[in-house]
């Protein structure tokens, strides 16, 4: 009886297109709350946010350039906009970091929303890219204009609903530069650390055109005590109709050469592993546009790319819903 009535209220909610807030556990995976993301995120407006930040106005967003002082004030506007808090009074949280004899300068932009308890899950996704190279733009759209949409539009996602936990939303500076803004962040914040029980990473969502995979790397979720998360997140997939595997490869082909990658250093959620803090990261990996010119809106898969959204989006909420 009890598996019939959780069979119909989903049959019922997927025929009518309603969705709730309310956790419903499927049969099959026993693990899963409700698609809320088509919802609750505007495919749309996401892909137009996109497109912005990868634009020439945003000259490739390079820490220190023009471009870069854009994306910064676009992402904390928007924050705004979405009545979103900002992290400690000040959404712009600048940093200063060495390279040699030389010092250079970065901003974080945060943003926060407080939950039901004070147990923390970090987003995090950079703004930053390559910028200009001579005379050619580095748009970085999929690295990493697909993230940072990404991750405002959950941001104004969750603004609108009741969550368990916490949430910082980190839009990080000079990733390129070895991942200098989620270090500044770890260090200007270390006493915050201790309440962070997880980090959700986005960086490279929407691939090349043809991209058709999807891969999430976890470190700890298990021991977060959530119940066949991986099923769920299979679930939610083939829900928004894309491929997901765990990965992504550690080997790739990157202009000729065969190189190695040690994923879990690879981004920023690599400061949080540093820190032994559980994290699950979505990429696509590396594809023929990395870090060329022809990384630009146009050139990634647009519906692969709200499908990624959506299903980072249904599995975040149901790791909140389950997380104790």
């Amino acid at each position: 009886m009890f598996k019939y009535c959780i069979f119909i209220s989903l049959l019922t909610a997927l025929l009518t297109g309603c969705s709730t807030t309310s956790p419903v556990f499927l049969a099959s995976s026993q693990a899963s709350v409700a698609s809320q993301a088509k919802s609750k995120i505007d495919a749309s407006a996401l892909l137009s946010d996109f497109e912005m930040l990868s634009s020439e106005a945003f000259a490739g967003r390079k820490y220190g350039t023009e471009g870069n002082l854009k994306a910064q004030q676009f992402i904390a506007n928007e924050l705004a906009n979405g009545d979103i808090s900002a992290f400690k009074g000040e959404f712009l949280h600048a940093f200063e970091y060495k390279r040699g004899l030389t010092t250079y300068a970065g901003t974080n932009v945060i943003g926060f929303k407080a939950g039901e308890t004070d147990k923390v899950i970090v987003l995090t996704a950079h703004f930053d890219h390559l910028g200009k190279r001579g005379s050619k733009i580095y748009y970085g759209a999929d690295d990493n204009a697909s993230g940072t949409a990404a991750l405002l539009h959950i941001a104004k996602a969750l603004q609108t609903m009741q969550t368990r936990h916490s949430y910082i939303y980190l839009f990080t500076d000079a990733e390129e530069e070895n991942l200098v803004g989620a270090n500044a962040f770890a260090q200007d914040f270390e006493g915050d650390l201790a309440n962070i029980i997880l980090n959700v990473n986005m960086d490279m969502l929407a691939g090349a055109q043809y991209t058709k995979r999807l891969y999430y790397l976890p470190y700890k979720l298990d021991d977060l005590g959530v119940d066949d998360w991986q099923s769920a997140l299979g679930y939610y997939a083939k829900t928004h109709d894309i491929s997901i595997r765990k990965g992504p490869r550690a080997y790739h082909s990157f202009k000729g050469q065969k190189k190695k990658t040690n994923w879990r250093k690879a981004s920023d959620h690599g400061v949080f592993y540093r820190y032994k803090i559980p994290f699950l990261y979505f990429g696509v990996g590396v594809h023929q546009n990395y870090h060329t010119p022809e990384d630009t809106f146009e050139n990634t898969n647009h519906n692969f790319y709200i499908g990624t959204v959506h299903t980072i989006f249904d599995q975040l909420y149901n790791l909140d819903q389950q997380i104790q």
